[in-house]
C-alpha cells in the first residue's frame, strides 16, 4: 500500500489523491493494467505547473492502455 502521510506532503492536493485513490481501487479489481505511482503523482502536479494541465493530464492518461484512456 502506498503511505497516504507522504503522498499528502508530496502532493498538496487532495482531489489528485482521492483520484489516485480510485484508480487505485480500480488497479486492485484488475480494471486497469496500470497502478498509479506516487512518482506518477508528483510528475503530474510537476507537468501541471510547469506546461499546463492539458499537457499534463495528456502525459498521465498516455500510461494507460487504449480501452482504459477514457
Amino acid at each position: 500500500p502506498y503511505d497516504k502521510s507522504i503522498e499528502k506532503k508530496l502532493v498538496k492536493y487532495d482531489s489528485i489523491l482521492t483520484l489516485a485513490d480510485q484508480l487505485r481501487a480500480q488497479y486492485e479489481k484488475e480494471e486497469l493494467s496500470n497502478p498509479v505511482s506516487t512518482r506518477g503523482l508528483v510528475d503530474f502536479v510537476n507537468n501541471a505547473n510547469r506546461f499546463g494541465l492539458d499537457f499534463a493530464i495528456s502525459s498521465f492518461v498516455n500510461g494507460f492502455s487504449k480501452e482504459e484512456k477514457p
